[in-house]
Order: structure tokens, then C-alpha cells, then sequence
């Protein structure tokens, strides 16, 4: 009897492959550039798998803002940093206790038990010298020395030249961000002020003030008045605006409100003139639009207080890429910021948007997913992958959904034009930059992704190949391959009960005639 074995595969073209099946560790490619390790020796390659940096140390970090740390151990096993840029280059003249991340310019190092700052060049901008310190931001910068047997800490604001600007005895400064304001704590949280940039008090910490909450700029401050609070805004220009008595009151945006007052919430401006009607809830849901609520249900107001959408819906999410899930009923559909319907209310479940702008939606029985205008990129199927069956989905990127199986974990890869790309053949699959790593033994960038595919047919220990583009025609022409099979071996059996095993013979022969002349497979 000639029996035929058919399979499918799903593969690459070589020339688009990168081999890194050498390197035992891959890390993150950043600024396209990743760390990897092969037999205790540390590289970094860049995206087209091309060795660029190898040093003899003991470990490299990814990647960051264009250096990458390198660490080396002492004859004592203790641990000691440098840079490196991706030429190769160190740009640190000596080794350090710690090097922090890239920021504002400038690298936090410590030696000696001292932390200083270095540039991008690796000169020591500022000496290391604080017992403690925080990265720079928006060119300040918060340092610790203890004083006393560490019974004192002594904060202080410095700039990039190392100037102090502000110093106290065990306080916190906050980060300045893009502020020219910063809040200023004393003694364990008992007493609030306010600085500026140049360490002047706006308002000098004393229990009697609480910096309520900030938003862009805007700080709300409280002030006990007898069984209440007087409230007070100070704007990012250093003007205090004093309010209206509310019973209670936020910052939203840099100058827009929340106040509340007998009971509900409104918006108002920084100088407390209320802007819309009251609600039961108002809570900001994206740059310019605010989630309240009214008898239980949900609309949006803009900032300057008009109705985009009255509340009608029965939950509103919050707003990603312009748009929000909302549900009405037992229905859902998405808004925009203008509070308009982009979609029907028909879905049965919307999620919020990911970072590549899709949505998954489950729609009477099938699933997909929405872009931030509202249509269908694509639906799975579920006859392909049944949910149960699925242990987790990530999106690659707007292009690209993997899926991993529970059972026997293994991994495939959708398309957004509905078309499964893969089988789930892969042990692993993910995403490391731009870059997709297959089974750590090749990777490909994503931009080069071109999935190809075999229809496979062994016979006689020979492999009869036919190749496809898509993987919808391989699977059409495998499944009637297979019912060919099928029905050549119920053939074959019958015929052997009823008259004899040539004549069983003569239907696989006939069969390997329609394949190879109907099908044109070659050898």
C-alpha cells in the first residue's frame, strides 16, 4: 500500500531572516540597538543582527537616549559602571558605583558613597558630594546631605551648576516638571508650602495651608476657616486667586475647576465663576472633555461648560485617540469629544483603545476589532480560535495580532484584513523594537514581515512541496488534498475486502496522478 502523509508550514524568506540563534540572551533594542550574550561574552547588535560593541565585562544594559551602561565586577565581586555610545566609545573616565538613566541632560553617577552628575561627554558637571539626589528635571534637581549622625536631613534645590537655590532640614521638594511652582513639605507632612524655581516661597510652609490638588500648573490650596476651608488658587504666573466659599474644590486642568457646592459638582474657572450645571459626578476623561453624571446615567461636558452629550448612556469610559466606548442599555458604541455617535450602539462589549488605536469589540457571536473612527479592521473567527482556547492576544502593532493557545502553548499571528498569517507553530513569538524574534533563533523587522506558506506531501519518504501566498489557498487546496486521501483509503480498503490489495494499489496511483496533474505539484 503507498500511503501519503500531508502537512502545512508557515515560513519566511530567508534573505529577510536575521540569525541570532548564537546569542544565548537578547535584550530590548533601543535606539536600535539591543544587548545580547553568547557564552558569558556581551555585545550589542543593531537591527540588521551586525555585532557593533563587544566588550570583555560582565554584563550590558539596554540602550537609553543613546548610551549604553556596561558593568564590570571587581576582584571582590562588587559592581562598577561606564558608558558607552554606539561607536563603541566609553565616555566615562572612570568607573562608577552607579549610573542612573539619561535625563535632562545629564547622568546621576555615585562613587565613594556620593552622588554627582555627569554629561554626555562624561565630565563631572557637578562633584559628587550628597548623600542622596534625584535625576534632573526641567533643570532642577533635588539633593540630600544628613547632618548629626543622620539624625538631620538637610534638602536642598540646586540648578545644573550646582547652585543651591533652596535648602531646609528634613523636607521634600516635589519635581518641578513644567512647572515654575513646586510643593514643599516639612516635618512629616505637617506643614505645606509652595516654591518657585529659584527656591523663592510663594507660600511659606505652616499647617495651616494644604496643598489640595495640582493639574498643569494649577495648585488649589486649603486653608482651615473654622469647621470648613477657605480655598485658593495659585496660577502658574504666581498670581493667588481667592474663591468663593465651596464646601469643596479641585484643579481639573490647568484652568479649569471642580467645586462643590450644596451638594453637586460643577466646573468653574481659576477665579471660581461656576461654567456649567450641577452633577452628581464630574470627572475628566480626556485634554478638553469631562464625564458627569445625572440620575444615575452618564453625558460629557466641554471645558467652558456646554453639554457635548447629554446623560444618556449608562457608562462612559475614558477617552483614547478622540474617542470613548460608551454603553446604552445592554449595548455599546463609541463617541468623540463633540459627544457624536461614530458608531451604532449595537456591540455587545467595546474595550478601551490600546496604544496602537484598536479597540476589541464582540458583536452577537464574533469578535474583532474598531479604529478610532469607528470601523472594522477586522474580525477573528471564531470556527479559527475559540476564545477558551486562547491564553492571551497582543497587539504587535496596528498591522499585526498574536495569539497564544492554552493548550501545548504555542503562538500564531493575525492580520487586521482578517487573514490568519500563521499556524500555531511558533514556541515563541515577540516584539523587541522594531524587530519580531521567532523562537530566539531568528528575527525579522517588522516592516519586512512577509509570511509565505508549504503545502507538504510526503510519499515514499519523498517530500512532494507546493508553495502559497496565502494561506487561505493552502488551506483550501491541503483540505481537498486531504479529502482526496480520505477517500483514496476508503476506496482502498473496500476494494481489498471485496477483491485484492493490486487493485487497492491502482487507486493511490490514480490519486498520485490527479494530484501531481491536477494540482501541479513539483517534486
Amino acid at each position: 500500500m503507498i500511503k501519503y502523509f500531508i502537512k502545512k508550514e508557515t515560513y519566511i524568506d530567508d534573505q529577510k531572516k536575521i540569525d541570532v540563534s548564537k546569542y544565548d540572551k537578547i535584550g530590548e533594542f533601543k535606539d536600535g540597538v539591543a544587548p545580547v550574550c553568547s557564552n558569558k561574552e556581551f555585545k550589542y547588535i543593531d537591527e540588521s543582527g551586525n555585532e557593533i560593541i563587544s566588550f570583555n565585562c560582565d554584563w550590558v544594559y539596554d540602550f537609553n537616549n543613546g548610551f549604553g551602561k556596561v558593568m564590570f565586577k571587581d576582584n571582590l565581586g562588587k559592581a562598577h559602571y561606564s558608558l558607552v555610545n554606539k561607536k563603541g566609545d566609553i565616555i566615562t573616565h572612570i568607573l562608577y558605583d552607579e549610573i542612573g538613566d539619561f535625563s535632562d541632560g545629564l547622568f546621576k553617577i555615585k562613587v565613594n558613597d556620593k552622588y554627582g552628575y555627569i554629561d554626555s561627554n562624561g565630565f563631572a558637571v557637578i562633584k559628587p558630594s550628597f548623600d542622596k539626589a534625584t535625576n534632573f528635571v526641567n533643570d532642577r534637581a533635588v539633593v540630600y546631605n544628613y547632618n548629626g549622625n543622620k539624625r538631620k536631613l538637610i534638602t536642598m534645590l540646586i540648578d545644573k551648576k550646582g547652585s543651591i537655590l533652596a535648602k531646609y532640614e528634613n523636607a521634600t521638594i516635589d519635581e518641578f516638571k513644567n512647572n515654575n511652582y513646586s510643593v514643599i513639605t516639612l516635618q512629616d507632612g505637617l506643614k505645606t508650602g509652595i516654591i518657585d524655581r529659584n527656591g523663592n516661597e510663594v507660600i511659606k510652609p505652616q499647617k495651616k495651608y494644604a496643598i489640595k490638588s495640582f493639574e498643569n500648573s494649577l495648585f488649589v490650596i486649603s486653608k482651615s476657616k473654622g469647621t470648613g476651608y477657605k480655598f485658593s488658587v495659585l496660577d502658574n504666573n504666581g498670581k493667588i486667586h481667592e474663591l468663593p466659599s465651596y464646601e469643596d474644590c479641585d484643579a481639573l486642568n490647568s484652568d479649569v475647576l471642580r467645586i462643590k457646592d450644596n451638594g453637586s459638582y460643577f466646573l468653574a474657572d481659576i477665579d471660581g465663576n461656576i461654567l456649567s450645571s450641577g452633577y452628581e459626578e464630574i470627572i475628566r476623561v480626556s485634554n478638553n472633555a469631562y464625564r458627569v453624571r445625572k440620575n444615575g446615567l452618564y453625558g460629557i461636558i466641554l471645558g467652558n461648560g456646554d453639554v457635548a452629550c447629554e446623560p444618556i448612556y449608562n457608562y462612559i469610559t475614558n477617552y483614547k485617540f478622540g474617542v470613548a466606548p460608551v454603553k446604552k442599555d445592554s449595548r455599546w458604541g463609541l463617541i468623540d469629544e463633540s459627544g457624536n455617535e461614530i458608531t451604532d450602539i449595537i456591540y455587545n462589549i467595546i474595550t478601551e483603545f490600546d496604544r496602537n488605536g484598536l479597540a476589541t469589540f464582540k458583536l452577537d457571536g464574533k469578535r474583532g476589532f474598531l479604529n478610532s473612527n469607528g470601523e472594522v479592521v477586522s474580525f477573528y473567527d471564531k470556527n479559527f480560535i475559540n476564545d477558551d482556547d486562547i491564553l492571551s492576544k497582543t497587539i504587535i502593532d496596528s498591522r499585526y495580532i498574536l495569539f497564544e493557545r492554552v493548550a501545548s502553548p504555542k503562538y500564531a499571528i493575525y492580520d487586521s484584513k482578517k487573514r490568519i498569517l500563521t499556524d500555531f507553530s511558533f514556541n515563541s513569538v515577540r516584539k523587541n523594537g522594531n524587530m519580531i524574534i521567532f523562537d530566539e533563533k531568528y528575527m525579522v523587522n517588522i516592516n519586512d514581515l512577509d509570511f509565505k506558506y508549504k503545502f507538504i506531501l510526503e510519499k515514499d519518504s519523498k517530500e512532494i512541496i507546493k508553495n502559497f501566498d496565502s494561506i487561505k489557498e493552502r488551506d483550501k487546496y491541503y483540505s481537498l488534498a486531504s479529502k482526496e486521501i480520505q477517500k483514496a483509503d476508503k476506496e482502498y480498503k473496500k476494494r481489498v475486502d471485496s477483491l485484492s490489495k493490486k487493485l487497492g494499489e491502482i487507486i493511490y496511483k490514480d490519486l498520485d496522478k490527479k494530484i501531481a496533474n491536477e494540482y501541479t505539484l513539483r517534486k
